[in-house]
């Protein structure tokens, strides 16, 4: 199973300690791991299992369209889409843990193990499944709407198993351009969906 990493810090430090961090994690688990690089330095990783994919700093979701792109492109039946900011706690470090999580739950048309918004195991949909790329804020609340749609649910919610930046996003200017784009950000989703 292979980890997708959209890659953004913005000039947070700490933004870009939790991404080495996440990174590493990942890969001394033994995880495959493609990162969508959109920072201006090098990444300072190298690793046979690490592939890169520089780009210039689009938003969240074109990022992780590309990354889907290239999942749904794969042999692989599952991946991992992981932020950059948000790697597993000890009770799910090892491999195997993760790996369970998706094999217990091959049945049915279930979509993804949640962890939380900022991590979650998808399985190679058809219909491809991607996220709106004109939205600024609120992109997982609507790639969720988008998966249940088309029939497809949630088989467990749980944020304890993951550790979250709680600061503002790279995305963000600031607290006030995160709330004002968030409050557009549902107003938009609102009235996409209100018709359905």
């Amino acid at each position: 199973m292979t980890v997708y990493i959209p890659c953004f810090f913005n000039n947070i430090e700490e933004r870009e300690e939790r991404f080495y961090k996440c990174l590493n994690q990942y890969l001394n688990l033994g995880y495959n791991v493609v990162v969508y690089w959109m920072n201006f330095e090098e990444i300072k990783v190298s690793n046979k299992n690490l592939t890169v994919i520089k780009n210039k700093q689009r938003n969240a979701s074109y990022a992780r369209n590309k990354l889907l792109s290239v999942f749904y492109n794969s042999n692989e039946e599952y991946c991992i889409l992981s932020d950059d900011d948000t790697f597993l706690n000890n009770k799910i470090i090892h491999k195997v843990d993760c790996e369970s999580y998706v094999n217990d739950y091959n049945k049915g048309k279930t979509f993804t193990y949640k962890i939380s918004s900022s991590f979650l195991v998808l399985k190679n949909l058809r219909p491809k499944a991607f996220f709106d790329e004109t939205l600024e804020a609120n992109q997982d609340l609507d790639f969720g709407i988008v998966l249940n749609n088309a029939g497809f649910k949630t088989i467990r919610n749980s944020t304890e198993q993951v550790e979250i930046f709680r600061g503002n996003s790279s995305m963000f200017e600031n607290g006030s351009d995160k709330i004002y784009k968030k409050q557009n950000s549902l107003i938009q989703i609102k009235n996409k969906y209100e018709n359905i």
